[in-house]
């Protein structure tokens, strides 16, 4: 059961690290590093869900980088701050055209992984999501995912390093495509530091 997007609320922090929604100071500088996928594709179509510090940061820069762009957030006076881009208070509206969804939404795991079950619902099959999550392993979100092969996590550890967590549940081809994706973007990735990886995911914790 998938649940309504009203229950999907959060607060909108007015703190944030970019100083704009274009602030160069906080995107990468080395240019693109497009691979031969992206050089067929040269765009993609990315879905932001929440407009807080992380979204915002992540919807500027897929924007420099000239992909198409919608972002998500309950919140109307959130949305109406960012330019540019196309803006919808419905999930099913913003994700429905996206080849990479990232989660940027606020870090409650009941509600990141209903809100991944309600997003793998309309989106399209091929759809990876990436959240952006500084607290949960792939595997949390994982669980009772429709199609946990399509989800990993993409950690930023300094303006233009990510770390990417991903489970054995994992496709390998999707972890190619984000890990392409983010370079493209000018961003150099990591696999996750095994120390952090193999801490147990909050599902094991809780055993």
């Amino acid at each position: 059961m998938h649940i309504n997007e009203l229950a999907l609320r959060w607060s909108f922090s007015p703190t944030l690290a970019l100083a704009g929604f274009g602030c160069k100071a906080c995107l990468p500088q080395n240019g693109a590093i497009f691979s031969d996928w992206f050089q067929r594709v040269m765009t993609v179509t990315v879905s932001i869900l929440g407009v807080g510090q992380r979204g915002r940061f992540w919807a500027a820069l897929a924007t420099r980088m000239g992909h198409r762009v919608s972002v998500f957030d309950p919140d109307a006076a959130a949305l109406a701050t960012i330019p540019a881009v196309h803006a919808s208070g419905k999930i099913s509206d913003c994700v429905r055209n996206a080849d990479f969804i990232l989660d940027c939404a606020p870090e409650r795991l009941a509600l990141k992984q209903k809100l991944l079950q309600q997003v793998q619902a309309v989106c399209q099959r091929h759809a990876v999501i990436i959240s952006t999550s500084p607290v949960y392993h792939a595997l949390d979100l994982q669980n009772c995912a429709t199609r946990p092969a399509q989800i990993l996590v993409a950690r930023r550890q300094a303006p233009e390093t990510i770390w990417l967590d991903h489970s054995d549940a994992t496709a390998p081809a999707v972890v190619a495509d984000v890990d392409r994706f983010l370079e493209s973007m000018g961003l150099a990735t990591q696999a996750m530091p095994q120390s952090i990886s193999t801490l147990p995911s909050s599902s094991e914790r809780a055993m």
